[in-house]
């Protein structure tokens, strides 16, 4: 995967002709180095993440220490390893957040109990989902928990996690409600493997 982003970076650079000088090639070099890490090799040594990304040792120094001053990469404790910080995911939660998925979500989660996701949607992470329902059954919210899939199984993750998700969904739902009379919506537990 790595070779795979350092060769479409350099057939990038050698195509963009003209177009490169409305870039900023340092903020490439940036995204390369976070994409060096992967699920597979969460944490790598300064000389891998330089190796991985195209870039001298120096400079992939110099930008790891950037990326670990603004918290988007943490160093292994009592290690010379670096990893990614939960920050990264938190980008891609921001874009999810302000896209259509929900609009295309909601009658899958109003069938389902819950939506798990096997790092489909992020890579290196496990999530459950749950929709928060009003009273005629309509999703209103959703309530998500994610877990860095290098610390749990799946069945693990699933079994632990889908209920308590499940449950909280419907305690929402129930304190959203106005008053008296609410009964939160039956939820199968069927899953919803994305």
């Amino acid at each position: 995967m790595a070779t795979e982003n350092t060769v479409r970076s350099a057939s990038k650079a050698s195509s963009a002709g003209d177009a490169s000088k409305n870039t900023v090639q340092s903020l490439e070099k940036g995204f390369r180095i976070l994409e060096a890490f992967s699920a597979q090799e969460p944490e790598l040594t300064m000389a891998e993440v330089a190796r991985r990304s195209g870039l001298d040792n120096a400079t992939a120094l110099r930008f790891l220490n950037t990326l670990l001053d603004i918290g988007y990469v943490q160093r292994v404790p009592d290690t010379r390893l670096f990893r990614l910080s939960l920050k990264v995911p938190d980008l891609g939660f921001d874009a999810i957040a302000h896209s259509d998925l929900r609009t295309r979500a909601r009658p899958i989660l109003r069938a389902k109990g819950y939506a798990l996701s096997d790092q489909e949607t992020v890579s290196g992470l496990y999530v459950v989902a749950a929709p928060v329902l009003d009273v005629d059954g309509v999703p209103v919210a959703g309530l998500s928990v994610a877990a860095p899939a290098m610390n749990t199984s799946l069945d693990d993750f699933e079994s632990t996690m889908a209920p308590a998700v499940v449950h909280a969904a419907i305690e929402l739902a129930r304190a959203l409600q106005p008053s008296g009379g609410f009964t939160p919506p039956t939820l199968p537990t069927t899953v919803m493997r994305s």
